[in-house]
């Protein structure tokens, strides 16, 4: 990492991209779109709730900690979609 003229380091956040910002608040009800990676049974249509706000995978895309009757997992926001 270079200094800078004063001689101090940069911050990193101030080097690194805005992230993406998410798409679900805490508490909105959501539906799975598809099940998400090593998914061992067919989760699509399963009502969720949002319960928490991860930070994003490698990709960049947001995540988030999900509740349903068949317990907590984490997902991605494009295995997500919003419930009528």
């Amino acid at each position: 990492m270079a200094i800078d003229a004063v001689g101090s380091m940069p911050s990193i956040m101030a080097t690194r991209n805005d992230p993406m910002p998410h798409k679900f608040k805490i508490g909105q009800r959501v539906r799975q779109s598809r099940g998400g990676f090593g998914a061992t049974k067919d989760v699509s249509g399963l009502l969720c709730e949002i319960i928490r706000l991860m930070p994003e995978d490698r990709t960049g895309e947001p995540c988030y900690r999900i509740k349903s009757p068949a317990g907590e997992r984490a997902a991605n926001e494009s295995e997500l979609v919003l419930a009528s």
